[in-house]
């Protein structure tokens, strides 16, 4: 892009936002298209003094040509006057009429010559014109460039200070980040630390869990083999009760009497194996409990779930509550049974 004297003086250019100065992309462009400048103005002066020099040269051939001109016409006229009384038997018109063919073609080749030299004039003269304008160009845009050099030095300058400061900067920067690297290896080397040892405590809940729920199996396989034991005393009993039923219906004697305190004694005999049972199943259900609770307590504090305990209470809980409803039925069962036999 080619600038004119008015692009150079009316130059301006857009301040950036984030730091002072000028837009240096823009500076860089207006540079570039004032180089570019500069140099067509340098071929175009080159090219004028070189117009210049031929049209002086040319000027200089045509007035020689003038002066070559002008003396052959003396010389002529010289000659025409010396060679008058020898061309007077010629007849003085065809003298005459040669001597103004002559002045008339040497009067049109001046008139030429000298709008030669006019036209020759007028170029040299805008050559000259071009030439002082183009000198003026280039001072101004030398003058503009300088001021640009100098913009930029300064804007260097300060570039350059900023960028020790962001190296100032940036090496703090890389040593508290090596300091918070260092800190985080130490985190993540505790966190792996406590990683392991959470994990050791979450193995270890994990088998007590195991084993609550092996407890809780065999507590229940035992509690089905004691209610199969009072189902079997209940159908001993039921028997020992028909047949007391019977003997009392068949007769009442002191025999029958004997063979009813017999049963009574069978059943007090059975009563008193289901208070031993009850006794065996309470302590058993008892362990169980305070199992439990220390199980919930351990899970508790390592954060393991309580579900599964929470579960194993309730079926002892419901366990305990069978055999004391199994045991209390055999009681009341061994205990009505002398009654409703006594006469």
């Amino acid at each position: 892009m080619t600038l004119t004297p008015a692009d150079v003086r009316a130059v301006a250019f857009r301040a950036t936002r984030l730091r002072a100065g000028y837009d240096m992309d823009e500076v860089d462009e207006f540079l570039d298209a004032v180089q570019e400048t500069v140099g067509h103005l340098e071929v175009d002066v080159a090219r004028y003094r070189e117009a210049e020099s031929v049209l002086l040269v040319r000027c200089e051939q045509l007035q020689a040509r003038i002066a070559f001109l002008e003396q052959q016409d003396r010389a002529s006229t010289a000659r025409d006057r010396g060679d008058q009384s020898a061309v007077v038997m010629r007849g003085q018109s065809e003298t005459e009429g040669a001597l103004a063919a002559r002045c008339e073609a040497l009067s049109s080749r001046v008139h030429s010559l000298e709008g030669e030299l006019a036209a020759a004039t007028r170029a040299a003269s805008q050559l000259a014109v071009a030439g002082d304008i183009a000198s003026r160009n280039t001072q101004v845009l030398s003058a503009r460039t300088g001021e640009v050099e100098s913009a930029l030095s300064a804007r260097c300058e300060a570039l350059q200070a900023r960028l020790s400061l962001l190296e100032s900067e940036l090496a703090a920067a890389n040593r508290a980040s090596q300091d918070h690297a260092a800190r985080r290896a130490a985190v993540e080397e505790l966190a792996a630390s406590q990683k392991t040892a959470i994990d050791l405590a979450a193995s270890s809940a994990h088998a007590q869990s195991e084993r609550s729920r092996e407890v809780e199996s065999a507590l229940t396989a035992r509690c089905e083999a004691l209610q199969t034991r009072v189902m079997l005393l209940e159908e001993q009993l039921a028997s020992a009760n028909r047949i007391l039923e019977l003997s009392a219906a068949a007769e009442r004697t002191a025999a029958e009497r004997a063979s009813v305190e017999l049963a009574a004694a069978g059943a007090l005999a059975q009563a008193e194996r289901a208070r031993e049972v009850e006794s065996a199943l309470m302590a058993r259900c008892e362990a169980l409990q305070s199992r439990i609770e220390m199980l919930e307590k351990h899970s508790t504090s390592v954060g393991e779930p309580v579900e599964v305990l929470g579960a194993a209470r309730a079926t002892a809980a419901e366990l305990v509550r069978a055999a004391n409803e199994y045991a209390a039925a055999i009681k009341s069962l061994a205990l009505a049974a002398p009654r409703n036999e006594e006469p």
